[in-house]
């Protein structure tokens, strides 16, 4: 049974989006990857674009992929490409594991070619 549909704006007037990774937060708000213009929107369940969440200038390239984990870390894949893939890991909520960082703290992990 679907519970829902809508087709994501863009987060500014006059762009194309393209949709790439979808996950849902605790909140029941949706993050959506828009790989065309290389950002994670914040939208309601209803389809209503909440905010921006990174881009271009929070050091992400073509995001495909998004998951949030319980500590409200915000994994995202990365294709590049000269080759180096990486997975980049945001601070998205407050957590205790991070007090005193900065919220746009990151750590960038580069996915070996064995791995993949």
């Amino acid at each position: 049974q679907r519970l829902g549909r809508f087709r994501p704006a863009a987060h500014a007037i006059g762009l194309n989006m393209s949709v790439g990774g979808v996950c849902v937060t605790p909140l029941g708000q949706i993050l959506v990857v828009d790989t065309l213009n290389h950002v994670i929107n914040l939208y309601t369940e209803y389809g209503d674009l909440l905010q921006l969440v990174l881009a271009p200038s929070d050091d992400v390239g073509t995001i495909h992929a998004l998951a949030l984990g319980p500590e409200g870390h915000l994994a995202v894949t990365e294709f590049s490409v000269g080759g180096e893939h990486c997975i980049k890991i945001f601070r998205y909520q407050h957590c205790s594991c991070h007090g005193r960082a900065t919220p746009a703290s990151k750590r960038r992990s580069t996915v070996s070619p064995s791995v993949v």
